[in-house]
């Protein structure tokens, strides 16, 4: 049986415009007509770049304070003293964000990427993260009236 070989090549000149490749015997409409559309691309590709960035601005200028308030928490010396039902998820929330916050820090400097998390999703950790921090300054507290007694 004889064996079919197909050729993806382009045959002609014209195919090679066809496919976005400059040809030798382009014309200066058809040059003018390229170089319009491939600087559209780079103008949409530098406007998504930038939505980009600052998404990942906005996530890390909301999750930069509640994070530096529960990594003060748990450098207290009588953080270990909390019951893990309370202390565990306060430390994946803040492991989260911490990951969080250095996916969208090397967004903001490489320049691209997508963010792991939207401002929306931001806030609603952010909440959740308070709500820890609040019972484990509680749970503080009472270890350090029951300590200094």
């Amino acid at each position: 049986m004889p064996r079919v070989v197909l050729d993806l090549k382009p045959r002609t000149q014209r195919d090679l415009s066809r496919q976005g490749l400059p040809s030798k015997d382009e014309t200066p409409a058809e040059k003018r007509a390229r170089l319009a559309v491939e600087k559209e691309k780079e103008k949409k590709l530098t406007k998504q770049r930038d939505a980009e960035i600052k998404a990942a601005q906005q996530v890390v200028s909301k999750i930069s304070s509640t994070l530096k308030a529960a990594v003060a928490i748990q450098a207290k010396p009588a953080y270990d003293m909390i019951a893990s039902v309370i202390r565990e998820p306060l430390d994946a929330a803040v492991a989260e964000m911490k990951s969080v916050e250095e996916n969208a820090s090397s967004i903001i400097a490489e320049g691209h990427g997508v963010c792991r998390w939207d401002i929306k999703t931001a806030a609603v950790q952010v909440a959740t993260v308070k709500k820890h921090i609040a019972v484990a300054s509680g749970m503080l507290a009472t270890i350090a009236r029951a300590v200094g007694a």
